[in-house]
This record gives structure tokens, C-alpha cells and sequence, in this order.
């Protein structure tokens, strides 16, 4: 089961924006792997900015809250 985690600061993707990069992240996988859509997993998450996780590794404000954060997850073996 592939898992995308899409991690964002609160307010940058709106409802739109999130279901298209769902959509288009899904689209992606099913056809690079060859599985089927529903076997992809999309996992959005907000934070505030008062919680910004490259605050602390850079020391100052980044304009790294702009840009998503995604991670992929999957197990090693598949079967149909």
C-alpha cells in the first residue's frame, strides 16, 4: 500500500489545491507502479507556524513554509 504524506503550513493549499495534488499524486503512482488508483494513500497534513519544523534547522524564518513536504512510504512486496 503506497503512502504519500503531504505536509504543508496552515492556509498555503486550499480545498482545491489539495484535492488536485491528491488527484494528481494518485494519477502518478497508479500509472509509474501499475496498480490500481485505490491502493494509493494521501495523507495532508497542516501545521501552524508557530510549529514550523525548519524553523529550528535554519535559525531563521525560511521560505520553506511555502513548499509542501511529501513523503512516500510503501511495503516491499505487492501482490494482485
Amino acid at each position: 500500500m503506497p503512502l504519500y504524506t503531504v505536509t504543508t503550513q496552515a492556509g498555503i493549499l486550499d480545498a482545491e489545491a489539495e484535492a488536485t495534488l491528491a488527484v494528481e499524486v494518485t494519477a502518478f503512482h497508479s500509472e509509474y507502479a501499475d496498480v490500481p488508483k485505490g491502493w494509493v494513500h494521501i495523507v495532508l497534513q497542516e501545521y501552524t507556524p508557530a510549529a514550523d519544523p525548519c524553523r529550528p534547522l535554519a535559525g531563521v524564518q525560511a521560505r520553506a513554509a511555502e513548499t509542501p513536504l511529501v513523503t512516500a512510504s510503501r511495503r516491499d512486496r505487492r501482490t494482485r
